[in-house]
């Protein structure tokens, strides 16, 4: 399975985690994400990608940091089901 880290999907969009052709992990703290500009910003960057055809799972600093078994029991489901290594929709050049 490939991870990128800090992978440029979109000329203004970067993630923190790729994880095969189209799954992408954001982990927001409050510390960076709780401003309502920030907030309106990700949302922005969510349905771009969505629109072409990433998957955006967004973690916060609790689920990894103090809920971990929780938290990765339900990303390894994920895993189980392959859906990270669904093709990319092609877009009509244009």
């Amino acid at each position: 399975m490939r991870v990128r880290s800090q992978a440029q999907l979109l000329p203004d969009v970067r993630v923190d985690l790729l994880i095969g052709t189209n799954w992408v992990i954001e982990c927001d703290s409050r510390r960076f994400h709780d401003d309502p500009a920030q907030y309106r910003e990700d949302r922005r960057r969510d349905l771009a990608l969505s629109s072409r055809g990433y998957r955006v799972t967004r973690l916060t600093w609790e689920q990894v940091f103090l809920e971990w078994p929780r938290t990765s029991a339900m990303l390894l489901e994920m895993l189980r089901r392959r859906d990270h290594r669904r093709l990319l929709p092609v877009r009509a050049a244009g």
